[in-house]
């Protein structure tokens, strides 16, 4: 297999953010904010990534979407929209692999700049990433540089195909069982506290 390398655009837009030796970034902040998601012990490939990448961020024109891509890789933004948790053990129950959550793409639409979905970057264990976003989970790239040649080049997968795109219900059973289980936790929690 090719190793996959950020293209020339990708670089040009990323500028001094990415450089050839990746210093470890401080990802206290990071690991504060999933504390308050019950995420409180990031997996190895999790701690890995956002080390290289976290407080990465650009933007990107997407015509196919007709948005402007606005794309941060660590927690700052993506603990906004809650549920990280849930997202994360989602994902897990639906593509049987591990994931976790390392950053989010604001898409804002071009004609309506007031109008944003802000999607949830999950990286999963065999290092590609996914978005999340209201009960959609889409493939965005391979790895990495795969994603972000993507995001920067308007060349999403789900433009080549929608077999990566997973569209579900609330009401599929894995889930179901999925909630019922934080159910239950949740009221352990409460009698522990009283």
């Amino acid at each position: 297999m090719n190793e996959i390398k950020l293209s020339s655009k990708a670089l040009l837009t990323l500028g001094e953010q990415i450089s050839g030796d990746l210093q470890p970034r401080n990802i206290e902040g990071d690991i504060r904010r999933l504390g308050y998601h019950d995420l409180n012990s990031p997996p190895d490939f999790a701690i890995s990534f956002l080390e290289n990448y976290s407080g990465v961020e650009f933007t990107s024109i997407s015509n196919h979407y007709g948005s402007r891509m606005e794309v941060c890789f660590g927690l700052s933004k993506a603990y906004e929209s809650g549920g990280l948790k849930e997202m994360a053990e989602d994902a897990e129950i639906l593509l049987e692999k591990k994931f976790y959550p390392v950053g989010s793409i604001d898409e804002i639409e071009l004609e309506q700049p007031l109008c944003c979905d802000r999607l949830t970057l999950l990286l999963a264990e065999d290092g590609s990433i996914y978005s999340y976003y209201s009960n959609v989970i889409q493939k965005e790239g391979v790895d990495i540089y795969d994603f972000i040649n993507r995001v920067v080049e308007d060349q999403p997968i789900k433009k080549e195909t929608q077999e990566h795109t997973i569209n579900y219900s609330d009401h599929d059973p894995n889930l179901q069982a999925l909630k019922k289980k934080r159910r239950r936790e949740k009221k352990s929690k409460m009698k522990t506290k009283n």
